[in-house]
């Protein structure tokens, strides 16, 4: 689906990323992967083998990374088709694990009402803006560049939100919600704007919005990061919203995939839903995990 295809994607080391780096490939792609985990995204491309992949450590808030990113799929394999912006931040409290039991910032917990905006950490703020949304932003910018300077245009840009850019669940203010959502939001206005300004190069500028994804980052969330794979996927599975179905990375590179591929020539514009039904129908908590949408 993605034969002769260059692909860019950042945020690719591990979880959504590396799935769709390992699928692009298979699908026929030549990718450059980025990733602040320099170690760990060389070591994936050396797994997908050097004419396919190759690795690149980078800052998605830093311009000039973004900038090496677009310039090594042109001098290394001619071209760039599709880029993939999907490194992601969490909130420091969320990333020290155990969410559901720490709270945040040491603050009374995450369904207290003590938990305002007012007790915003701006600082805290200012750091996942800078990947969730800057990062955005800087990938579309320099892939837009690098396509359009190419004869006749054309090109795909699929950026990453979440359910948390989606919907806002008034039971979850406070930092969770500003820090995690805030950025999120931002980039699904991004991509509608994107889309209309690069539509008459025949650039396609899209989002994917996973929900509740098996993924390292979730596992933080949960206080799970020490259980083994199937243990995680099984806790996943169990706070499913269709029981037993547990979101998997694959499954959000397998919506990449239709976006980047011809089969969504006409997508343009729009934000991807990939999250089990919890926008549908249960409007911010996933029974069993109740885990805010902000994250």
């Amino acid at each position: 689906m993605l034969q002769n295809k260059v692909a860019v994607i950042t945020g690719a080391a591990s979880g959504i990323g590396e799935a769709a780096a390992r699928l692009f490939v298979k699908e026929g792609a030549r990718v450059v992967l980025g990733d602040i985990q320099g170690d760990k995204v060389s070591q994936l491309a050396g797994e997908l083998g050097g004419d396919r992949a190759v690795a690149q450590d980078a800052d998605v808030a830093a311009e000039e990374d973004i900038q090496r990113l677009a310039a090594t799929a042109l001098d290394t394999f001619g071209g760039l088709d599709v880029w993939c912006s999907n490194a992601a931040g969490l909130p420091a409290a969320a990333a020290a694990g155990d969410l559901l039991h720490a709270g945040y910032y040491g603050r009374t917990g995450l369904y207290s009402s003590e938990a305002l905006m007012e007790s915003l950490d701006a600082a805290e703020f200012d750091k996942q803006v800078q990947v969730n949304l800057r990062g955005v932003v800087l990938g579309t910018k320099h892939a837009a560049r690098a396509m359009k300077a190419r004869g006749g245009g054309g090109g795909c840009i699929i950026n990453t939100t979440s359910i948390a850019g989606l919907e806002v669940n008034c039971a979850t203010h406070g930092d969770p919600a500003f820090v995690a959502a805030g950025g999120k939001h931002g980039v699904v206005a991004l991509t509608k704007l994107a889309a209309c300004e690069l539509a008459p190069y025949r650039i396609r500028v899209n989002a994917v919005a996973p929900g509740y994804t098996a993924t390292p980052m979730l596992a933080k969330v949960m206080g799970l990061e020490g259980a083994s794979k199937e243990e995680f996927v099984a806790e996943v599975a169990k706070a499913s919203v269709m029981p037993g179905v547990a979101l998997l990375p694959e499954d959000i590179a397998h919506g990449r995939l239709y976006l980047a591929s011809d089969l969504g020539r006409c997508v343009n514009g729009h934000t991807l839903v990939i999250d089990n039904g919890v926008l549908a129908g249960v409007a911010g908590y996933v029974p069993g995990l109740k885990v805010p949408v902000g994250v």
